[in-house]
């Protein structure tokens, strides 16, 4: 295995890392909304 598909494979998982966290975060973000949490007063 050469160093160049170590680099090439590192930053294919880093872009797939940040993608999955963006979704994530936006799930989380959407539920809070829903809840009305957001806000931090419940309604």
């Amino acid at each position: 295995m050469s160093v160049h598909f170590f680099v090439s494979t590192g930053k294919l998982f880093a872009k797939f890392n940040i993608n999955t966290c963006k979704v994530n975060f936006e799930r989380k973000f959407a539920e809070l909304l829903k809840n009305g949490d957001v806000y931090g007063n419940g309604t």
